[in-house]
């Protein structure tokens, strides 16, 4: 979570976008953190999708932006598909809904995604 939020911060900064607000702990879902940003709603759903595209760790980030009035905006109308599977590539969803792949295979994916991201050379 740490990377995930240094590389938010980093484009933040990169853009001279103030955080006004973050909040960040361990909820039923897991760790998660919560940042109002005084921008553009759309400008900012394509920063996040570009850090969950682009960063090493990126496909492990669920970065969710909301309007000002609170609304969550889709990846599906920036052009961008639903999240893809970390084991198959089909849809995460039918994939979790149709528990395609156990657990164990998940999150075994997911170690090695994060085992390749700490043990790269820097």
């Amino acid at each position: 979570m740490a990377v995930g939020l240094e590389a938010i911060e980093q484009q933040m900064r990169e853009r001279s976008l103030a955080i006004r607000h973050r909040e960040s702990g361990r909820t039923a879902a897991g760790l998660e953190a919560f940042l109002v940003v005084e921008a553009d709603a759309a400008g900012l759903k394509e920063l996040a999708m570009a850090i969950e595209r682009d960063h090493p760790l990126g496909r492990l980030f669920d970065l969710d932006v909301l309007d000002e009035r609170a609304w969550p905006l889709s990846r599906e109308s920036y052009g961008e598909s639903k999240r893809a599977c970390v084991i198959c590539g089909g849809q995460t969803a039918l994939c979790r809904r149709g528990g395609q792949h156990t657990t164990e295979v998940v999150l075994r994916r997911l170690e090695e995604i994060v085992s390749t991201y700490f043990q790269a050379p820097a």
